[in-house]
């Protein structure tokens, strides 16, 4: 049985986004943690892309070669507190079906912040709707006041302080 914390932190999968994970792991007391990665994506309306429908190829063609490295240093830098991770998409528009995601997937807590400017694809949408109006507690993470030269930040000096 699993007794770890389960935190949920959206992403657009651009490099910059992870300093949210990586502020809340610096931020979380629990010793250990299971994170999951949220992206917000619409389907398309055809019946084809429907039928063909796979969450791992959608994730696949939307993550660059720079974020699944960025991932790999932030797992090795919280190896002791990084439990499970997944990515996951959401593709309803809907607060209930927000919220019913949620529970499935068992999260505690949402990280998140507002003063991230997510670079959104044209299929994706933002969660913070979702999420200040949801029923899980969230912790709104101020990047700007955190970060300087934010969009700047390079791969190497991401995750160094």
């Amino acid at each position: 049985m699993n007794t770890h914390k389960t935190i949920l932190v959206p992403t657009d999968f651009c490099v910059p986004s992870l300093n949210i994970l990586r502020l809340a792991l610096e931020e979380i007391t629990e010793p250990r943690v299971n994170v999951v990665l949220l992206h917000c994506h619409t389907l398309d309306d055809s019946i084809t892309e429907r039928l063909f429908y796979s969450p791992a190829r959608i994730i696949q063609d939307l993550m660059t070669d720079d974020f699944d490295e960025a991932l790999s240093i932030l797992r090795n830098r919280f190896e002791n507190q990084i439990g499970e991770l997944q990515i996951k998409l959401f593709h309803g528009h809907v607060q209930s079906v927000f919220d019913t995601l949620l529970d499935t997937l068992k999260i505690d807590a949402i990280y998140f912040s507002k003063s991230y400017r997510q670079h959104l694809s044209k299929r994706a949408f933002s969660a913070t709707p979702y999420i200040v109006n949801g029923v899980i507690p969230y912790y709104e993470l101020d990047l700007a006041r955190r970060e300087t030269s934010f969009e700047r930040i390079k791969l190497e000096n991401l995750f160094l302080n």
